[in-house]
């Protein structure tokens, strides 16, 4: 039985973080509501793209982070992309957290990686104290997220000296709160439930966001829930209590704490409300895109389902987690390629507007010299021939640019990084000869599937953000994106000579699973590798 609130309130010990919960929930200064509603009308009476602008977009990112993540990230890509316009750095290392955040809440971990990466780079150059410490922030949680909790704790370190040296309450807060997830992580429930009553403490005792007080209150019932879950279920309901706050509206942390009370519910045999909690915890997470705790919830409803003897419901719970399972390996790729190929239209928009430009140009330049006439004759056979030359050149550039588009399907395939492969690196030597080896390097690992960025980094003898700096300076993206690249175009090497089977090829550059490559290998170039080579064929 679950002890009642105010006989738990009783106990002087738990009455202050519980008693400033429940008032939080009930009495916030401000509704977030009004905040969107009224940054929305001025950014819809802002038409100019400007820092106001951005930092505009910035905020309402800011502001839907916990309600609504794709509303969250589309806001900071625009504020991304009108920033990298105006060479505006400040607003180009907010917008690349908070991308970061929104990729961790949906489960991508690497991409949030990078983005953090790509903040520390910003913030650090440019000496922006508070928003370097977000992005070791949200490295800590990408590698905490991948169990790599020595990294992460390397991160956390670094962003809760910072947050310390200029007194940022909020930002402290959050690091004491995520401080102590790792240990929770790392099984030290103790060192975790302190780093929670710091992280509550901060948020009673200064002007803070009141977001993720939510989160910290359910922390501190996980860490009693062994010895003294009567505790535990009164934290829960608390957390969920101001989550659920119109004034609050952590949606995401709702999810979370509705799925961690189903799976602690199960262990008291409260099954029917168990089902509950976790078929609310579904729902919540559907909507928002949330795919870690819709693994969460579907988990819990497969114990659920052995426990109450329901084995055909309890397999058909566990396809559906391990189908969420293998999204989470596929979405980031798949908005990348989303993210290339609306890069890819607009350059080739700018590209075609050269074009009708130099043509305009050219053919100026044919009435100026039929002027001349009779007298200039010999000459301007001789020029023409050139020109006709330059203009064949030119339409036989839009061609292969038309059959790559045709044939690939896959718009991140630039310009820019197939002259990197296939001709030279406008570079100093220095970086020809690190790219160099960077392909190299990848190559000697094709037929390792385990081969990744960590690896790379390793045998290039740098350290990973070093590596990831010189390699997106030198290609124009991530060194993730490149032994991908290097892998799908090898394969394609390999199909148009026929070296071997399709399976066989595809062990051959890294990849163990046939589905999974043929899936890779069409996301890339439109086609199978079956058709690939079939469409290969007919054009030759």
């Amino acid at each position: 039985m679950l002890l009642p609130l105010q006989c738990y309130i009783c106990h002087p010990k738990n009455m202050r973080p519980l008693i400033f919960a429940l008032f939080v929930s009930i009495f916030q200064l401000a509704s977030a509501q009004t905040q969107l509603d009224s940054l929305s009308a001025i950014l819809k009476n802002h038409p100019e793209n400007d820092t106001v602008k951005v930092n505009l977009l910035n905020e309402l990112s800011y502001q839907y982070r916990w309600i609504d993540f794709a509303n969250s990230q589309q806001y900071a890509e625009q504020a991304l992309a009108i920033a990298q316009l105006l060479n505006y750095n400040k607003g180009i290392a907010v917008a690349n957290y908070r991308i970061g955040h929104c990729y961790w809440a949906l489960g991508d971990n690497e991409l949030a990686i990078e983005k953090g990466m790509e903040t520390v780079a910003i913030a650090e150059r440019e000496n922006f104290k508070s928003i370097l410490a977000e992005g070791f922030q949200i490295i800590a949680r990408g590698y905490m997220d991948q169990r790599e909790t020595k990294k992460a704790e390397e991160n956390i370190l670094k962003a809760e000296k910072i947050a310390l040296q200029i007194k940022n309450w909020d930002l402290l807060s959050r690091v004491y709160n995520l401080a102590g997830v790792i240990q929770f992580v790392k099984r030290d429930k103790d060192t975790a439930l302190q780093l929670y009553t710091k992280a509550l403490s901060i948020v009673e005792e200064h002007p803070t966001s009141k977001a993720h007080l939510s989160q910290i209150t359910s922390n501190i019932g996980e860490c009693y829930l062994e010895k003294n879950p009567d505790m535990a279920f009164t934290y829960f309901k608390s957390a969920l209590l101001i989550s659920t706050s119109p004034k609050s509206r952590n949606k995401s942390a709702e999810a979370a704490i509705s799925s961690i009370m189903g799976h602690a519910l199960i262990r008291t045999g409260s099954y029917k409300e168990a089902e509950y909690y976790l078929r609310k915890s579904l729902r919540l997470s559907r909507a928002l895109g949330l795919k870690r705790s819709i693994r969460h919830a579907y988990s819990g409803l497969v114990n659920l389902k052995i426990r109450e003897g329901k084995s055909t419901e309890a397999l058909d719970y566990f396809k559906k987690y391990y189908d969420v399972h293998d999204s989470i390996l596929n979405v980031a790729k798949t908005r990348q390629i989303v993210e290339m190929e609306t890069r890819y239209e607009l350059e080739k928009k700018e590209q075609n507007i050269k074009l009708l430009q130099q043509e305009t140009e050219i053919r100026e330049m044919q009435r100026n010299l039929l002027i001349v006439g009779f007298i200039l004759f010999g000459a301007l056979s001789v020029l023409l021939y050139y020109l006709q030359e330059y203009r064949e050149k030119k339409n036989r550039q839009i061609l292969n640019l038309e059959i790559d588009n045709l044939t690939n399907q896959h718009k991140e395939v630039s310009e820019k990084y197939k002259n990197a492969l296939a001709i030279s690196v406008p570079v100093d030597s220095v970086e020809q000869r690190l790219f160099k080896k960077a392909i190299e390097v990848v190559e000697n690992n094709l037929s390792n599937p385990l081969f990744g960025v960590e690896q790379m980094a390793k045998e290039l003898g740098m350290s990973r953000t070093s590596m990831h700096r010189k390699i997106k300076t030198i290609t124009g993206f991530p060194p993730s994106e490149l032994i991908r690249n290097i892998r799908l175009r090898k394969a394609a090497h390999l199909l148009l000579h026929q070296a071997d089977s399709v399976s066989q090829i595809g062990f051959k550059v890294g990849f163990e699973d046939h589905s999974y490559f043929s899936k890779s290998f069409k996301k890339q170039f439109g086609v199978t590798p079956s058709e690939y080579l079939q469409s290969q064929e007919q054009q030759n």
